[in-house]
């Protein structure tokens, strides 16, 4: 086995790697995303339509 052989092998793990984590941290932000958002994931106006102020 060549040197070469080894590090580009070494960049292809690293990249499977980076890959695998970039997959794990954009699911993760996608259910923080939805979770909070209400039973059906839509978000609702905490104060009605009439108790907007006046400009």
């Amino acid at each position: 086995i060549s040197l070469d052989d080894d590090m580009y092998k070494a960049i292809n793990e690293m990249a499977d790697k980076l890959d695998r984590q970039v997959h794990k941290y954009k699911t993760k932000m996608e259910s923080k995303k939805t979770q909070g958002a209400g039973r059906d994931g839509r978000y609702e106006d905490l104060m009605p339509a009439e108790a907007e102020p006046a400009v």
